[in-house]
């Protein structure tokens, strides 16, 4: 993983800096929005490459000083950087939210003197959350440089360390799965039509059509170094139908606790009718699935209380997230081999409640599945702090202890659970194996990339060994392999890759937890070198599986696109 430091505004300027607004005054919305957007696109870029790439000849003795003076007292300034995706996607709210001015009046070489100083206040910020996490994590004594890693990520990890291609597919795959779900069960039959009637598509291909174009748009420009411009034809017969479809992204939505709020409902921006640009990739492919359940959602509260779908939430969660993708994703990979068991199958059949989500046994080998379609809320994803990142999942992933003093299980203690049913051999569901020759892989299924951060699966399995180690006295807990975190779009992305008997799903787990736990740190000299080593061995799964295969992505996206794509 790429190391960079961000440059502050005490790095370049002596005197105490003003408010960040009176920087813009003079400057137009427009203007700087459409910065933004260019920040965006081109993410890290080194002292050097910004200052030779935004200011015009009537700065150049400006830049030429502060250069020279950076290269004095930074021995290391081919490490800093300036334009950073973190304080690009801050700096765009915060022009979005504050900025009204509608022409620029301020002289070029002042205002871009004035955004440089913005900017550099903007990477103090966030450099500040660093130092958060510093002291969130003082007290942690072994272990510290993983939990260190995790307060630092885990805000902006998501957001930051996508692959276009990847997530183009998942998303797609996963909306027409969602699209098939609502079309097809008769609960959601009428959320479905104000759907598509709030979108004026006669049915979902058509939405995914149009949709999925941008994305295409935005892969394949030719200039990977400007912003993205969705420019519709005046003389074309649908410019009109076209541009209202497009101004439906542009407006808002309403999201429930989620960080980044305005580029999540605004990732499309109107110039003016029939031109608009795209602000950020990530965001923008997001719409494509993601972005659906929240659409969904402020349909279903507008809709008369004797026709909305009530736990909207539990309700997606459940029916869809789990008895709809989970199992289908399962399905596509596994066919008929091994002996399969969805949750709702073990539930109905031996009339039991706490089940396994998905039960997988081949031969001696088990795998148990916990599926969580979780959301953390917005304020601690962007707190920087540990405690408060830990405290949030470990009431989503492990316990959850309630007013009244009861004890929630979540996945890690749900998993075991079965675990101990297993090794008992009172698991209703299946009892046909040798308890003395099993292997059991417990899995938690998740639905979103922030739980790729580093640092949530080793949290996890300390939480798990700690269970475990209770457990030693009445089980065989050697038959018992470390928990897994794996998100649901490794099942879709790595589907050829795990049908091969040399790269079954338990060789590659194996494979994994040997990677991560490998000890790399015993001769590091100083916490910054063990934390760099550190990054590069704590990586989730998917990442792992990255490393290993590379899907063919084009055919992949060639052949999902003919589900919906007409001529």
């Amino acid at each position: 993983m790429q190391q960079f430091i961000r440059l502050e505004y005490s790095d370049c300027f002596t005197d105490n800096p003003q408010e960040i607004f009176s920087y813009f005054q003079g400057i137009s919305r427009h203007d700087l929005l459409r910065l933004c957007a260019l920040f965006l696109i081109r993410k890290n870029e080194t002292v050097y490459n910004y200052l030779s790439s935004y200011f015009t000849k009537e700065n150049n003795v400006f830049i030429n000083q502060l250069w020279k003076n950076l290269q004095n007292s930074k021995s290391n300034i081919d490490k800093y950087v300036i334009t950073n995706i973190e304080s690009s996607l801050r700096l765009y709210e915060y022009i979005f939210d504050n900025i009204d001015t509608v022409q620029t009046t301020l002289a070029a070489p002042e205002a871009e003197i004035n955004v440089f100083k913005a900017y550099l206040l903007f990477n103090t910020q966030i450099n500040s959350g660093d130092d958060i996490s510093s002291k969130s994590t003082e007290h942690i004594q072994t272990g510290r440089a993983k939990a260190l890693l995790l307060a630092q990520m885990f805000q902006y990890f998501d957001i930051t360390n996508y692959r276009f291609k990847q997530e183009l597919y998942v998303q797609t795959v996963k909306a027409i799965y969602l699209y098939e779900f609502l079309s097809s069960n008769e609960k959601t039959q009428l959320l479905y039509e104000k759907y598509l009637n709030y979108y004026n598509c006669t049915d979902w291909q058509n939405f995914m059509n149009l949709m999925t174009s941008f994305a295409y748009i935005y892969w394949g420009r030719e200039d990977k170094q400007t912003y993205v411009n969705l420019l519709v034809d005046p003389s074309d017969k649908e410019y009109n139908n076209k541009c209202a479809f497009i101004e439906k992204l542009v407006i808002d939505t309403n999201i429930e606790d989620m960080d980044f709020r305005v580029l999540r409902s605004h990732p499309i921006y109107k110039a003016d009718k029939g031109n608009y640009y795209i602000i950020y990739g990530y965001f923008l492919l997001e719409l494509i699935y993601k972005g659906v359940y929240f659409k969904l959602n402020e349909l279903n509260a507008k809709l008369p209380k004797n026709e909305q779908i009530r736990g909207f939430r539990s309700f997606y969660c459940d029916y869809f997230s789990e008895q709809t993708l989970l199992y289908n994703v399962l399905k596509d990979v596994y066919s008929k081999k091994y002996i399969q068991m969805p949750g709702d199958y073990i539930k109905n059949e031996f009339g039991i409640v706490a089940e396994p989500d998905y039960y997988i046994r081949n031969g001696n080998k088990i795998f148990l599945f916990e599926s969580k379609d979780i959301l953390i809320p917005s304020g601690t994803k962007v707190s920087n702090d540990y405690q408060d990142i830990s405290n949030e999942l470990k009431k989503r992933l492990y316990f959850e202890e309630k007013s009244n003093g009861k004890i929630d299980n979540k996945a890690v203690l749900q998993l075991l659970n079965n675990i101990k049913k297993i090794l008992s051999r009172t698991a209703e569901w299946d009892q046909c194996y040798k308890e003395k020759n099993i292997r059991i892989y417990p899995i938690i299924i998740l639905h979103d990339n922030i739980y790729n951060c580093p640092g949530i699966n080793d949290l996890v399995n300390i939480w798990f060994e700690e269970e475990l180690e209770k457990m030693k006295d009445e089980y065989d807990i050697s038959r018992i392999e470390n928990i897994t975190i794996i998100n649901i779009d490794v099942f879709i992305v790595y589907k050829d890759l795990l049908q091969k008997p040399e790269s079954s799903l338990d060789k590659l787990i194996s494979s994994y937890h040997k990677f991560i736990s490998e000890d790399i740190t015993k001769k590091v000299q100083t916490e910054e070198e063990a934390i760099k080593k550190i990054k590069d061995r704590i990586i989730s799964f998917e990442y792992y599986l990255s490393t290993k295969y590379s899907p063919d992505y084009k055919k992949m996206l060639m052949q999902v696109a003919k589900t919906y794509i007409r001529e």
